[in-house]
C-alpha cells in the first residue's frame, strides 16, 4: 500500500472524529436548549387572586377541580384567563357531542352569569387543569 494512501486515510479518519466528537456537543447543545424551552404550561398570566398558584391555593378552585376530576375525568378543561382586568377560570368540557356550556367564576368562587359573558373578550387563557383522559388539543 502507497505511503500516500495511508496518510490520507488517517487524516481522514482524524476528519471523521472530530466531526463526530462536534456532532455530539451540537447534540447536547440542543437537548439543552429543548430541556430549558419555554413551555406552554410555563406561561404567567397575570392574576388578580392574590396568589402565586391559584389551582393550589384557591381552595373553592382546588375543591372544584377535584369534583370534576371525580364527576368527569375524560372530558373536563380548566382555563385561567383574563376578562374585563380581572382573573377567571372557565370550566367546559372536550367533548364534541356533548352540548356544555362553559362556566366562568371570580377569583372568589362566584359564577359568572353566561349570558352576560362576552367570550371572545376573555384574553391571556391557559390552560392549567383537564381530565387524565383529555384528547384534544389546544392552540
Amino acid at each position: 500500500m502507497p505511503k500516500n494512501y495511508i496518510l490520507r486515510s488517517i487524516t481522514y479518519a482524524k476528519y471523521v472524529l472530530t466531526l463526530k466528537i462536534e456532532m455530539k456537543r451540537l447534540i447536547y447543545i440542543l437537548l439543552i436548549l429543548l430541556a430549558t424551552a419555554c413551555d406552554e404550561e410555563d406561561i404567567n398570566i397575570p392574576n388578580t387572586c392574590g396568589v402565586s398558584n391559584p389551582k393550589e391555593e384557591l381552595a373553592w378552585l382546588k375543591q372544584k377541580i377535584k369534583e370534576e376530576q371525580d364527576f368527569s375525568p375524560s372530558f373536563f378543561t380548566v382555563f385561567q384567563g383574563t376578562y374585563n382586568g380581572k382573573t377567571a377560570f372557565i370550566f367546559s368540557a372536550c367533548c364534541p357531542a356533548c352540548n356544555v356550556a362553559p362556566a366562568v367564576f371570580d377569583c372568589t368562587g362566584n359564577q359568572l352569569e353566561y349570558s352576560s359573558i362576552e367570550f371572545d373578550k376573555i384574553i391571556d387563557q391557559k390552560l392549567i387543569a383537564k381530565g387524565k383522559d383529555v384528547t384534544c388539543t389546544f392552540d
